[in-house]
């Protein structure tokens, strides 16, 4: 029994663990893997040797090994310092060109305001024009005109009332005819300043009246066509602008086209008002002309059209070329009616 325990005891102290001794580690500290230097130094065998504690010279290592981490440590604070003046470099350069894009903003504001302006003051011009000219064409017509036709009507009667054998009835006849012209005269110029039935009969048919007295003077024929107005009408400054761009364009036929026809289309569309004055005429080099190189040969009227048409919000193009006619067209833009739309046909 007795060997029998002494055997047990002597397995249980085999089984059982033995304590272990204080155990020692150690800790290597690597630098960042992102570094050229710190890829260098990892790929050293003698750093790793020295790393380790092996090799004989294992002080000389770790000196080198410190004075690596040193230099990668120089290399990593210049590049810190030279991002953080590149940074400072993108923040001044960011804002100028913030200073420079507030000034250029503000610039174009300055110039739209402006434009504004020059289209405002150019409108109350063109508005104290038409209302100059017509006052100056209802004293023509009511004074100067009303005392022709009264002189006329006295001239007639004294002639009916000579004997037909009286001396100076030739003289009497020739005095009627200089008041007759005077009066036909003065006609043309009410109607060139602001034709009266303008504001009583609408565009199409003072218009129309205008292409026939033309063709009279310029012995060219002129087909006329008006579209989509029926018993409507275009607001009174569309056709006031439509007007006197038709007179322009045709007087620039009558003076430069030479032309042997000439056609006119008025149109009234959706919520605008059209105009299209073409001739087949010896045209011009339109480029020349709108950047003033040949304005001193009488084309200014071409600006004219233009500023027109831009003071009512409306666009107007030139389709020309040397020995093809000339076609001028003008859409002019208007709010519609309360409750009522414009249609076009």
């Amino acid at each position: 029994m007795k060997n029998l325990a002494a055997i047990s005891s002597k397995r249980r102290r085999a089984v059982e663990p033995r304590p272990l001794g204080p155990v020692k580690a150690k800790v290597i500290k690597r630098p960042p893997p992102d570094s050229k230097d710190t890829r260098r130094l990892l790929h050293e065998p003698e750093l790793h040797q020295s790393m380790l504690g092996e090799g004989p010279d294992h002080l000389n290592h770790c000196r080198t090994a410190v004075t690596n981490i040193s230099v990668w440590q120089r290399a990593l604070d210049d590049l810190r310092k030279a991002n953080e003046e590149l940074e400072l470099r993108v923040r001044q350069r960011t804002a100028e060109l913030w200073r420079t894009h507030q000034a250029l903003k503000a610039e174009r504001v300055h110039r739209k305001r402006a434009e504004r302006v020059h289209l405002h003051v150019l409108r109350c011009l063109v508005e104290a024009q038409e209302s100059e000219r017509g006052r100056l064409a209802r004293e023509l017509h009511d004074g100067f005109g009303q005392e022709l036709t009264v002189l006329s009507l006295g001239l007639k009667r004294l002639g009916e009332d000579l004997p037909r054998q009286a001396p100076f009835r030739t003289r009497l006849a020739q005095l009627s005819n200089i008041v007759g012209g005077m009066m036909s005269e003065v006609h043309s110029l009410v109607w060139n300043l602001r034709p009266p039935a303008l504001d009583d009969l609408g565009l199409v048919a003072v218009l129309r009246r205008y292409t026939e007295q033309w063709t009279k003077l310029a012995g060219v024929p002129v087909g006329f066509h008006s579209r989509g107005f029926g018993k409507r009408r275009l607001p009174l400054q569309v056709e006031t602008t439509l007007y006197r761009i038709a007179q322009e364009a045709l007087t620039n036929v009558f003076k430069h086209a030479r032309a042997r026809r000439v056609s006119v289309l008025l149109e009234h569309g959706r919520n605008q008002g059209a105009l299209i004055v073409e001739d087949d005429g010896r045209g011009f080099q339109i480029e020349k002309v709108l950047k003033g190189v040949v304005s001193a040969q009488g084309h200014a009227g071409l600006m004219n059209m233009r500023e027109r048409a831009t003071m009512t919000g409306g666009t107007i193009n030139f389709e020309t070329a040397p020995g093809s006619g000339t076609t001028v067209s003008v859409r002019i833009p208007f709010a519609p009616e309360p409750g009522k739309e414009g249609t076009g046909e």
